[in-house]
């Protein structure tokens, strides 16, 4: 078994829609080898850009929506400033001929799923424990080495309808911070006795350093996807990840490099190196103080207009370094990465 990725441009809904009928037209890739879609679009509802890829799945595969949304997990948020190029990550799962290499870890994928959540359950101690559980599932289910070898674990939260405004964060928030430590709790970066309802969204120096969530509108149950490397899969991808002590961490940044293999110390990437890369995945929570290493920027009117700072900052430190434009930024991540930083995943070929 093997990992495949093609990263697509998403710039409009056109676009996404035509580069992915593209792979299906030239047989790069079959509808039903796909495990999951990541990643930003230049669309201002995301969920547009969701409905009509699965559409255009479904129609290929024969299928309902609804049948095709169980067999995809999706998670596309709408674009923020620091994206230059808005991109998707298809990523799918291949059974062919390729030989494993003795000694050599692949990229490995899984997809699972939740039980369906109450609406008083989002954003609980009930939200972290089922998490973590199907994290744990799946991790166990690639047949990884070590717990370091997983890179990154994706969660389209479950958002019920019904979910009321509590504890000073919305409901969207609470989700997305309950699953990024579910996540921590599978990968042993934190113990779910220590945890409970007031720790969520509170206690940021519990954190997962290699999550990434989504919060899934009317969505009763969490999708999740797991990348790891693997000693039994095949193919030539990899992935490495690692936490940002903040926006301007460019030394973060070019650690994930190095554990890639690739040249570090110069100024940016080489032009070899930045071909290897497939996809990045960069996630960095707004600093609720609006202060980067003691300094405070001007005041910005609104949350909104804070978080496309953000993620303009990153965006720009993370393209100066690789020469790349098209990560993947997310700057709603709670309890990803340390406080007022984030996590940083690339899948590159080996």
């Amino acid at each position: 078994m093997r990992t495949v990725a093609f990263r697509v441009p998403s710039a409009s809904l056109g676009e996404a829609t035509d580069a992915l009928r593209t792979l299906f037209d030239e047989r790069r890739l079959h509808p039903r080898e796909i495990a999951c879609i990541l990643g930003v679009t230049g669309e201002p509802d995301a969920g547009v850009v969701e409905r009509a890829l699965l559409e255009l799945g479904a129609a290929r595969l024969e299928l309902t929506a609804d049948e095709m949304r169980a067999k995809w997990v999706l998670g596309v948020s709408p674009t923020a400033d620091g994206i230059s190029s808005p991109s998707l990550l298809v990523l799918g799962r291949r059974d062919d001929e390729a030989t494993l290499v003795p000694g050599h870890l692949r990229l490995a994928l899984a997809v699972g799923r939740t039980r369906r959540f109450e609406a008083a359950e989002v954003g609980t101690v009930a939200q972290v424990a089922e998490t973590a559980r199907v994290v744990e599932e799946l991790i166990a289910g690639l047949e990884v080495d070590s717990p370091t070898d997983v890179h990154l674990v994706h969660v389209s939260a479950a958002l019920p309808t019904g979910r009321r405004l509590d504890r000073g964060r919305s409901a969207a928030s609470l989700s997305r911070g309950a699953s990024a430590l579910g996540v921590a709790v599978a990968m042993r970066e934190a113990s779910l006795r220590d945890l409970d309802d007031d720790a969520i969204c509170k206690r940021w120096q519990v954190f997962s350093s290699n999550a990434s969530t989504l919060a899934r509108a009317s969505g009763d149950h969490s999708d999740v996807v797991v990348l790891a490397n693997s000693p039994k899969w095949s193919g030539d991808l990899v992935a490495a990840h690692g936490t940002l002590s903040d926006v301007l961490d460019a030394e973060g940044i070019w650690k994930v490099f190095g554990r890639l293999g690739m040249t570090t110390g110069s100024a940016s990437l080489s032009a070899r190196d930045r071909k290897r890369i497939v996809g990045v995945v960069a996630r960095c929570e707004l600093d609720p103080h609006g202060s980067v290493r003691g300094m405070t920027p001007p005041k910005l009117e609104n949350e909104g207009d804070a978080r496309r700072r953000t993620a303009t900052s990153l965006g720009a430190v993370f393209g100066s370094v690789s020469g790349e434009p098209s990560a993947c930024v997310s700057v709603e991540a709670e309890h990803v990465g340390p406080f007022g930083g984030g996590a940083l995943t690339v899948i590159a070929r080996y």
